[in-house]
């Protein structure tokens, strides 16, 4: 790999970081709760976000490795 191949390799990582990998980290906790806590419902806008979200990141993988 060329030192241009691997600095754009960190910058993605940097932006996946920032945008998504805390996003899904906290989505993660969340679907714990509602599955096994008291709690009985879990917002229909709530799970569209994440599935939102998730979409967003599966597209953006796809750009980065057809780039």
């Amino acid at each position: 790999m060329e030192k241009e191949d691997l600095e754009l390799l960190n910058q993605a990582y940097k932006i996946f970081e920032d945008e998504y990998v805390h996003y899904f980290e906290d989505a993660k906790t969340e679907s714990h709760i509602a599955r096994y806590a008291a709690i009985k419902t879990y917002t229909r806008r709530r799970v569209e976000e994440i599935f939102d979200n998730a979409t967003k990141f599966v597209a953006k993988i796809s750009i980065i490795l057809e780039g």
